[in-house]
């Protein structure tokens, strides 16, 4: 039988844990079909309890549970050699096993300190460049003359445009083929003006002014001036749109002359330019049939501002 400590309800064994009336886990009975109240408590009611009996009595009562201190203390246990029954096997290690036990790390020998160098002023270098003259010894080239115009060639301008070919020479420029570093496969014109060496500062300012205005006008009849600037060595260049075509010297030279429709339509297209250019403050100075360009899909293109202002220095 079952009982709950609390409330004294008996349950059949192995009906259910705990009571039905306050949750407490069920207890054996001491006696059969006799549920007594312990007289110990609940934790102590959990402890199975036997009966004492004589032998273990005895058993409990020859063993003196404290000790005096006038008796002896105990003698050592006497040391019993153990008996080897069997021999014991001897393990070897692999020989793979063996070279990395014997390989030790080794310390790096100590490196040797280098010997103190005596510096003299007089071979420290100076942090910056020598100026020198720009004019005929640029940095990391020669000057750019007319008896040496492929100097450029491999050059970089404007940190952008690399000059890859001579295109020609005219009166006061020289003309190269420039590929732009920044968009692929594109190509443009860097044409070098030579004849700038000149101490009238209302015309430098002039064509510098022009320079900047040229590269805000699009006009589908003016070549577009891209960038500009000034070489090391003092001598400004223009960077324009590549154009493919001929120009109108060219094709009178091949054809002797043009008919009267070709000729108005040329004559419209350029006059449409100068406009723009007029209202621009920009003046061209030296229109002429080399400055017309007729380009592959029968367009005009007028080229060269500017270069008159150069000649009348």
């Amino acid at each position: 039988m079952l009982y709950c400590p609390k409330c004294q309800h008996t349950y059949e064994t192995g009906s259910q844990r705990f009571c039905k009336n306050d949750g407490a886990r069920l207890l054996l009975a001491t006696a059969p079909g006799k549920a007594g109240k312990s007289s110990g408590g609940v934790f102590s009611n959990l402890l199975g309890r036997t009966a004492p009996g004589a032998e273990k009595d005895e058993k409990s009562n020859s063993i003196p549970r404290f000790t005096s201190l006038e008796t002896a203390p105990p003698s050592a246990p006497e040391f019993i050699e153990p008996k080897i029954s069997e021999p014991v096997p001897i393990v070897t290690l692999p020989a793979e096993l063996k070279k990395e036990e014997e390989i030790k790390p080794q310390k790096a020998p100590p490196i040797a300190k280098p010997l103190a160098r005596i510096v003299k002023p007089s071979e420290i270098h100076s942090g910056t460049a020598s100026v020198g003259d720009r004019k005929s010894n640029p940095t990391g080239r020669l000057a750019l003359t007319w008896d040496q115009p492929k100097i450029l060639l491999g050059q970089t301008v404007k940190g952008r445009y690399k000059i890859v070919d001579l295109l020609g020479e005219d009166e006061v420029s020289i003309s190269y083929l420039a590929e732009d570093k920044i968009v692929p496969g594109k190509k443009a014109f860097v044409r070098v003006f030579m004849d700038e060496d000149t101490d009238d500062n209302l015309s430098n300012r002039i064509f510098a002014e022009e320079r900047v205005s040229l590269s805000h006008i699009n006009h589908p009849n003016i070549a577009s001036v891209i960038d500009s600037g000034d070489l090391p060595e003092g001598k400004p260049f223009i960077v324009s749109e590549y154009l493919e075509g001929k120009t109108v010297r060219d094709m009178l030279d091949r054809t002797g002359q043009f008919n009267a429709l070709r000729t108005a339509r040329i004559i419209r297209q350029a006059s449409y330019a100068l406009s723009e250019a007029h209202q621009n403050g920009v003046l061209h100075r030296n229109l002429k049939p080399e400055n017309i360009f007729l380009t592959s899909d029968d367009g005009v293109k007028i080229l060269d501002f500017g270069l008159a202002l150069q000649r009348l220095q």
